[in-house]
């Protein structure tokens, strides 16, 4: 199975916020999510009038996907020192 970095953000978006509306629309965010929750083969969250609640599978996504973040964090912030250290080189 393979998860888009996007989609990732969004699915721990919603899952820290217990909230679908975010920066993007609706609509958009549901078509994401229906996609993530089809690649995954189950339901991510519990929708209802009081937000998004993780499920079993969702609880099972969280973990892997904070990796994912820390990952690209970490990876940004190496490419910010190497573009400061060459501008300071060259510069």
């Amino acid at each position: 199975m393979d998860i888009s970095w996007d989609d990732a953000r969004l699915f721990l978006a919603i899952a820290e916020t217990g909230s679908f509306s975010g920066g993007i629309g609706q609509p958009t965010v549901s078509r994401r999510l229906a996609a993530l929750e089809y690649a995954v083969g189950a339901s991510l969250f519990r929708r209802g009038v009081d937000g998004a609640v993780l499920t079993a599978a969702g609880e099972r996504l969280v973990s892997p996907a904070k990796k994912m973040a820390e990952w690209a964090e970490s990876c940004t912030a190496r490419r910010s020192r190497r573009t400061r250290r060459l501008g300071a080189w060259c510069g």
